[in-house]
């Protein structure tokens, strides 16, 4: 149930975020998204079981906003699912379509408003598998290229465009720190290039791998913020 104070405490924080900016407007359809983001999110509780008090949904609920360029969006649902997660003191997930959206999220909408709405929580960039290199992959395929190139015609066979200097600078540069195995931090790689050099989770090894220990999903520090 989306009660008085929970809309009290999110006008309050969008009048914060008028005083801090001023350029900052609500527009009609920002708080009409607002508002019904803030009653799904309210009508979605957890409630406890008769009988052995274990935690039951007592209600899931969605909402499906067509919201147009400029209405906001991203403060939209964030604002409410953050004032109405830390209440329940449970984690709030976004997902979004693209990394780009993910990384202007975490990188630039959620330091600039929850600061300025006075909601203080930490933050975190999650990524999918195969946004990062399979290390083992990595290594059969410069093998694999060097094995050809043993072979006069053949050191193309098997390669996307043949350049294994390429695959190699990766290596070095993910040897030696300069390079942290995430897609989105390099420029000089396409995407049938990348498909031979990293993986789903079918053709993941896991803790069989012989790179486990050195993998670059495992060791992935995140990007995390927040207070």
């Amino acid at each position: 149930m989306l009660t008085d104070d929970i809309k009290q405490e999110i006008r309050g924080s969008l009048a914060k975020i008028a005083g801090v900016m001023p350029a900052f407007k609500a527009r009609p359809g920002q708080r009409v998204m607002i508002a019904e983001v803030a009653r799904a999110f309210a009508a979605s509780q957890q409630g406890k079981s008769d009988k052995d008090k274990s935690p039951v949904n007592t209600g899931s609920t969605f909402v499906c906003v067509n919201g147009g360029t400029g209405i906001g969006k991203s403060l939209a649902y964030v604002l409410p699912g953050a004032l109405i997660a830390r209440r329940r003191e449970k984690k709030l997930v976004i997902s979004s379509s693209t990394v780009a959206l993910q990384e202007q999220l975490v990188r630039k909408d959620l330091p600039l408003f929850l600061p300025a709405a006075g909601v203080h929580m930490k933050y975190e960039l999650a990524k999918g598998r195969t946004r990062f290199v399979c290390e083992h992959k990595l290594r059969r395929v410069i093998e694999d290229m060097r094995q050809l190139g043993m072979f006069p015609g053949n050191a193309t066979e098997d390669a996307p465009d043949g350049h294994i200097g390429v695959y190699e600078t990766l290596l070095k540069d993910f040897e030696s720190g300069q390079w942290d195995g995430d897609r989105d931090t390099i420029e000089r790689i396409d995407d049938a290039q990348w498909s031979t050099i990293t993986t789903d989770r079918h053709g993941c090894l896991s803790r069989r791998c012989p790179n486990y220990k050195t993998c670059a999903q495992v060791n992935y520090p995140g990007l995390k913020a927040g207070a």
